[in-house]
């Protein structure tokens, strides 16, 4: 009788993977981005429609904050997240074998791009 451990993937983690954990931050971050695209939708076009009137950026800018603040909130935290599961992609892909000549590749990125998403040390999200 086959013992339970002979029907597993030689593939399946059996410890936390970074990797699912990193692609459920972005799930998470996608979902609270989504509701967040309705209000800057609706902000950019009610600053059209001032501008169309004849304001000037400067009180668009007063009375529609997301005129300027788009990119904070939901979005820096989406951009956050799927830096964080970039790099560990690339970690996974690199530990399990891959050069960083053919991650490059697989990605459309130089080596020299890819090495800097591989250095732990380099924690800037948004450069990703």
């Amino acid at each position: 009788m086959p013992d339970a451990d002979s029907n597993s993937s030689p593939h399946q983690p059996s410890a936390p993977d970074p990797v699912l954990d990193a692609m459920g931050g972005a799930v998470g971050a996608l979902r609270r981005f989504a509701d967040h695209t309705t209000d800057v939708l609706k902000a950019f076009d009610r600053a059209g429609e001032l501008r169309e009137t004849g304001a000037s950026y400067s009180e668009i800018a007063e009375q529609e904050r997301l005129f300027l603040d788009f990119a904070c909130g939901p979005y820096r935290e989406l951009l956050d997240a799927v830096s964080a599961l970039r790099r560990r992609q690339v970690r996974a892909l690199y530990d399990e074998g891959l050069t960083m000549a053919q991650l490059g590749r697989l990605l459309g990125v130089t080596r020299q791009r890819i090495a800097v998403l591989l250095d732990d040390r380099a924690k800037r999200p948004a450069d990703d």
